[in-house]
């Protein structure tokens, strides 16, 4: 399990982690990964979503089994698959899918924590991006060789903004250098290429830096918050890992999510049914979904920034010609 890497990571004192570390746990990784292969790309049937649009289904299914798979089942499409369901119920084997779903998710995070500390062992100098690109080449992943010009949130975390402004052709924000690759698992992206970027006029440098990184279990430079914290050394490990995809048209941020951000109205009733105050405007969640943090300047209390919860929210984002201060321009307004 990925749980027994990360704590041989964390306990290693010696200076090769890769060759006695590493190099020891990549079979047992494939053989977990091989295990998560149902999520390499996007399935509308597989989310932990819950569609209103099946509750009357639910309530008419007599068999027990069928009710409960009905109930955990999220259809994001809003369309019951009824053929898709009887089929998961004979490959399952009467072993209930979303806790299947979750088994994977599960997996996913650990393994996603160790990366964490993989930056962290990288920053210190005690992991070459070499042993790096090994090690997930190894246990089945697809390592990102290609260097983009251009800064892209579903692909890129920005590390540090330098101190000279450039701009890009549309006024696109310039990437300086890349750090470290993106990681893919299929189509899900499973850790965004450490990137230093040039300033830019609507990039917040200390923000870009140093703002409460959400969906990160661990970094070396800022804050971070993901549903783990807080929680004992075993629970903790019952934390489902995030899931974005890149489809042939968008990019798919936060699948599992139950609230749309697409819709303004959407966002405003989802605290309305709770009684809870709207912490923050929709661009602004927007921002923090896609990014992970926020980046560009706005007039968020601190204590705000670091005390909201992301993880409720999805958005997808259109492919076509997408450049990100454009798409900012016309999505993150009235801040």
């Amino acid at each position: 399990m990925s749980v027994a890497l990360y704590l041989d990571l964390a306990n290693y004192e010696g200076k090769d982690v890769y060759q006695e570390v590493l190099a020891a746990h990549i079979e047992d990784i494939r053989r977990i990964l091989k295990d998560c292969e149902a999520l390499k790309n996007y399935d509308a049937n597989l989310t932990k979503v819950i569609s209103t649009d099946i509750e009357e289904p639910i309530k008419n299914t007599e068999d027990g089994l069928l009710k409960s798979v009905f109930t955990k089942l999220s259809i994001k499409n809003n369309k019951l698959n009824f053929t898709f369901v009887k089929e998961r119920i004979e490959e399952c084997n009467e072993v209930d899918i979303h806790e299947r779903l979750t088994s994977k998710l599960w997996s996913l995070f650990a393994l996603s924590v160790c990366n964490d500390h993989l930056l962290w062992l990288l920053n210190r100098g005690e992991l070459t991006v070499a042993e790096y690109r090994s090690f997930f080449t190894e246990i089945g992943m697809q390592v990102s060789s290609i260097d983009q010009p251009y800064y892209h949130p579903f692909y890129h975390e920005i590390y540090y903004v330098d101190d000279v402004v450039r701009v890009g052709e549309h006024e696109q924000i310039i990437i300086k250098e890349q750090l470290y690759p993106t990681i893919m698992f299929g189509a899900l992206q499973f850790s965004r290429g450490g990137v230093i970027i040039y300033n830019h006029p609507c990039v917040d440098k200390s923000l870009a830096e140093k703002s409460d990184m959400y969906f990160t279990n661990h970094r070396d430079n800022r804050l971070c918050h993901d549903l783990s914290h807080g929680w004992g050394h075993n629970s903790r490990w019952r934390t489902d890992f995030v899931r974005n995809y890149e489809t042939e048209k968008e990019w798919k941020f936060n699948v599992d999510g139950e609230e749309d951000l697409s819709s303004a109205e959407s966002y405003k009733q989802h605290y309305q049914q709770y009684n809870d105050e709207i912490p923050v405007s929709v661009p602004a969640a927007k921002e923090l979904l896609v990014n992970r943090c926020f980046i560009h300047k706005n007039s968020i209390p601190q204590e705000i920034q670091s005390d909201l919860f992301p993880y409720d929210w999805h958005i997808d984002i259109a492919k076509d010609n997408f450049n990100y201060v454009q798409w900012k321009k016309k999505h993150l307004v009235d801040r």
